[in-house]
């Protein structure tokens, strides 16, 4: 099995990155700056399925199909982190706003798998 350079360092330096930029969040700012993080996590919540769910309502989805689209896309993970990993080296971002952004991320990824299910269960 031959891998090439970019499957390895997927493989390899990603999971490294993601461990790297975690360990940089300091845990006592997440709980002082929580009430912004869940106003910032309410409104990524509610930005993806408002802006989603809706534009998937005009291009003529029914409203059930338009809430799955809409809960599929709350998740931030990857581009949201890199960019907040930029700022913060780059001094544009404080700690207390990276641990928000960090909490938001990880609500969106633990919270939406279970809504995702629950949308495509069958009414009784």
């Amino acid at each position: 099995m031959s891998y090439s350079v970019q499957e390895l360092s997927y493989l390899l330096l990603t999971p490294i990155f993601f461990v790297v930029t975690g360990m940089k969040v300091d845990i006592s700012h997440m709980l002082n700056d929580l009430p912004f993080g869940m106003a910032l996590l309410v409104a990524a919540v509610l930005g993806k399925l408002i802006g989603c769910g809706a534009i998937a309502k005009f291009l003529g989805f029914n409203k059930k199909e338009s809430l799955q689209i809409g809960i599929g896309m709350i998740p931030r993970g990857e581009v949201a982190l890199i960019v907040t990993d930029i700022g913060l080296k780059l001094g544009v971002v404080p700690t207390g706003l990276f641990a928000a952004i960090i909490f938001m991320i990880l609500a969106t990824t633990v919270v939406t798998p279970p809504f995702l299910k629950k949308s495509f269960e069958k009414a009784a």
